[in-house]
């Protein structure tokens, strides 16, 4: 097509676009500003093994998502995990080497954080803050959505006041992670998952030993946003120590040994409400949001989650490819 597009951010919507978008010929850049792509599918080397400390898993509920899980089972990047209906699906090694490999073939520029958006002359002009300029005839951000308010907020771009109240109105939840590095195993569930009648603050407790992207008994312990963001105030020693509380109150009948222990907070781990479309296109401009927290009104799992950030992806690609093609005729 000759044209050109940015993308910003490089987790699952903004990895989506970029596919679906080269193949359809166009020249594609993704600006991440992480040290890997993936966004909140991540992964942390922990001693001898590795653990997921953001998505757990992913679900599938539509044909076009199916597709794509599928060919990543049979390239030996994920598996099932576990569950019929709607059934649990995990990277093979973790959840960040499988975007990693989704990531491959793709042009993208790491530790490369955007910091302005402009319009000028007919062209999308994005500047990273080392001061560089990127022009192109379309963007898409795909960042946490308060992160892309941010960037919106302090450029020029003619954004009506009713579209910023809609996109103002979306709000996430922040979450500690707990990542416990085991003296030696200990069991979570039957499968490696316990998120049912849990101590108070704790949404999951996941094995990963378990689960199967390590040998090592290491476990992660999330906690809801109210607790965490009751908990802000404290040390990280203090947070830890509460954590590790409430998660051998989760296991009473067994012994819970720490080797090591590492925490991680997510400031935007879920979103609390959601904008009822799967993109939004900045109102008479080349201009495109995208993420998990976008929804189709009739999604059946009415949730954020991998598969709505894949399903955003592919949806405001189609809309790119549409205004391209209009654009020329």
């Amino acid at each position: 097509m000759g044209s050109t597009i940015g993308i910003i951010g490089a987790g699952m919507a903004g990895l989506t676009a970029a596919h679906q978008l080269k193949q359809e010929g166009y020249e594609v850049t993704v600006f991440e500003k992480s040290t890997s792509p993936g966004g909140r599918m991540a992964t942390r080397r922990v001693g001898n093994g590795r653990m997921d400390h953001g998505a757990v898993f992913f679900t599938v509920r539509t044909e076009a998502f199916q597709k794509q899980v599928d060919e990543w089972v049979n390239e030996g990047a994920a598996r099932h995990w576990f569950g019929d209906d709607h059934p649990r699906y995990v990277g093979t090694e973790g959840m960040n080497p499988l975007m990693k490999q989704y990531a491959k073939g793709l042009t993208i520029q790491l530790e490369t954080k955007i910091t302005d958006i402009q319009y000028e002359d007919d062209k999308v002009m994005v500047a990273d803050e080392n001061g560089n300029r990127h022009l192109f005839d379309s963007v898409v951000l795909t960042s946490p959505l308060p992160q892309t308010i941010e960037v919106l907020n302090g450029s020029t771009l003619p954004i009506s006041k009713d579209q910023r109240a809609e996109l103002g109105k979306i709000t996430f939840e922040p979450s500690y992670v707990g990542l416990f590095d085991l003296k030696f195993p200990v069991e979570i569930g039957e499968k490696g998952l316990l998120d049912d009648d849990l101590p108070k603050g704790i949404l999951k407790i996941v094995a990963n030993d378990q689960k199967g992207i390590t040998d090592s008994p290491l476990v992660s312990v999330y906690m809801d946003g109210e607790w965490t963001k009751s908990h802000d105030s404290e040390s990280k020693a203090d947070i830890l120590s509460d954590i590790l509380n409430r998660f051998r109150r989760a296991v009473p009948d067994q012994e819970v040994a720490i080797a090591a222990k590492q925490l991680k907070r997510w400031q935007y781990s879920q979103a609390e409400a959601f904008f009822p479309a799967t993109y939004v296109k900045l109102d008479h401009l080349p201009v495109y949001l995208a993420g998990d927290c976008f929804l189709d009104p009739d999604d059946e799992a009415a949730g954020s989650r991998v598969e709505s950030a894949y399903l955003s992806g592919v949806d405001v690609a189609g809309a790119i490819h549409k205004d391209r093609k209009d654009a020329v005729k």
